[in-house]
């Protein structure tokens, strides 16, 4: 992945071709599939229609797969269904696991199914996520920061991403975190 990406964010309910040319002429390189609510079939499937709609258009977009509404259970029986995408699946974006045990866990089931290219990225809310930004940034590929974020919280994550260099995603209203000399 290059410096600086353009990630627009779609869903199985609001899926539509023109939307998606005008995304596509917008600059779109990254879609962020969210399929928040939906049965992992229903998730396969769609992710599986973005791309098979990109390849038609030989246009080179990524796919960043949003799981971050998912519970720690939910990932117990996933295998299946899930794992079929891993070939088309660039990104996931998932909650941040407290029990190291499960980040490997989860990174072991990708693996297996062929999808150790996957890049895993935390999504970080809220506040409540400060006692694990050290082992989001040392284990995860990326953060993103979300907009539930303390402004100097969120400025302290975007430069320790940055530093770090890891994959930082972020909203570009949330750039206003920024303090005049910011290295951001």
């Amino acid at each position: 992945m290059g410096r600086a990406k353009i990630i627009y964010t779609v869903d199985p309910d609001h899926f539509k071709a023109d939307t998606m040319e005008q995304f596509i002429l917008g600059g779109m390189d990254i879609a962020r599939c969210v399929c928040m609510q939906k049965e992992k079939e229903e998730q396969s499937r769609f992710v599986k229609q973005v791309g098979d709609f990109f390849k038609k258009r030989k246009k080179p977009v990524e796919i960043m797969l949003d799981l971050s509404d998912r519970t720690e259970a939910d990932w117990e029986d996933t295998s299946e269904s899930f794992f079929e995408i891993a070939q088309s699946v660039k990104v996931i974006l998932m909650p941040f696991f407290e029990k190291p045990e499960r980040r490997k866990e989860i990174r072991d089931l990708l693996k297996k199914q062929g999808g150790q290219q996957i890049l895993l990225i935390t999504k970080v809310e809220n506040d409540q996520m400060k006692p694990y930004v050290d082992a989001a940034l040392r284990e995860m590929d990326g953060i993103m920061v979300g907009k539930g974020v303390e402004p100097s919280f969120g400025r302290q994550m975007m430069q320790r991403a940055w530093e770090e260099k890891k994959i930082l995603v972020t909203a570009t209203q949330m750039l206003n975190f920024r303090k005049k000399g910011d290295s951001i």
